[in-house]
């Protein structure tokens, strides 16, 4: 990992203390792969997740800090997004995963606390993937923004009920993965796939980085609806191929089902 603060001209590495992989023949230093990064402009504290880490980089720090993680972080747990924000004793960091919603820790990773993910849940005890999040630090109402895929949608955490609630989003935005969430005081900036746009804290007015408005049509995403008139079955990755594939697909047809859910990512959310 890297930092420049002269818009790119130079560079200066801040890798040491990450996590290192452990690839033979061990000719090199090598480390893990870093799902999200996040940077608070107030502090210059900054927080980093991979597939099985946390860790933390104070402001004027030399190195990274890998924070425990503990239950009642599932073991399987793979980190997707992180963010932080200043506590009254340190930091809050917040911690989302691929597939078991969000955890947060106030005290370096003493202890972890399973936060309110009510929003994403998806049934037998899965979350959708977080791939963004990030604190309010404006005029909202919200406290923390995150964004979700598959849908691609943003997000606001309402504390007073403890709830998540939904911002509306455009197409545009909304056609591709939404990696990277900011609060700038006035509004969201928003990441997805490489465009960037700007938003109110209702979602009710978006921009693209050039300045133009764009169009916005109210919508109700029903989940719902989707899998109206679907029946079926769901397999492993390993009942779902082969001959077992056939016989299951006879047996779909054998009792008038129409669609079949085939599971080919494994608990740390790699593709089998």
């Amino acid at each position: 990992m890297a930092v420049s603060h002269d818009g790119g001209d130079s560079w200066t590495g801040i890798s040491p203390g990450l996590p290192e992989k452990y690839v033979y023949p061990f000719t090199e230093k090598e480390y893990r792969d870093i799902s999200a990064v996040y940077y608070d402009e107030e502090t210059s504290a900054m927080a980093a997740c991979g597939s099985d880490f946390v860790a933390f980089c104070g402001a004027g720090s030399s190195g990274w800090k890998t924070i425990p993680v503990k239950a009642p972080v599932k073991e399987r747990a793979y980190f997707s997004s992180v963010a932080l924000k200043p506590a009254e004793n340190g930091f809050l960091i917040m911690a989302g995963t691929s597939c078991d919603g969000f955890f947060c820790t106030s005290d370096m990773g003493e202890t972890w606390e399973i936060f309110p993910s009510n929003r994403f849940y998806i049934g037998a005890g899965f979350y959708e993937e977080l791939t963004a999040v990030c604190p309010a630090k404006g005029e909202s109402t919200y406290s923390w923004y995150a964004a979700a895929a598959p849908d691609n949608l943003i997000y606001g955490f309402d504390p007073v009920i403890q709830r998540w609630r939904p911002v509306p989003v455009p197409d545009a935005v909304s056609a591709l993965p939404i990696h990277s969430l900011t609060d700038t005081g006035a509004s969201l900036k928003v990441i997805s796939g490489s465009g960037v746009y700007e938003c109110s804290y209702d979602g009710l007015e978006w921009y693209s980085l050039d300045g133009v408005k764009l169009p916005y049509i109210k919508k109700k995403v029903k989940a719902a609806a989707t899998a109206e008139n679907r029946t079926g079955i769901y397999l492993s990755y390993g009942s779902g191929r082969g001959e077992r594939l056939d016989r299951h697909i006879e047996f779909i047809k054998a009792r008038g089902m129409n669609s079949l859910v085939i599971d080919l990512k494994d608990d740390f959310g790699n593709i089998t």
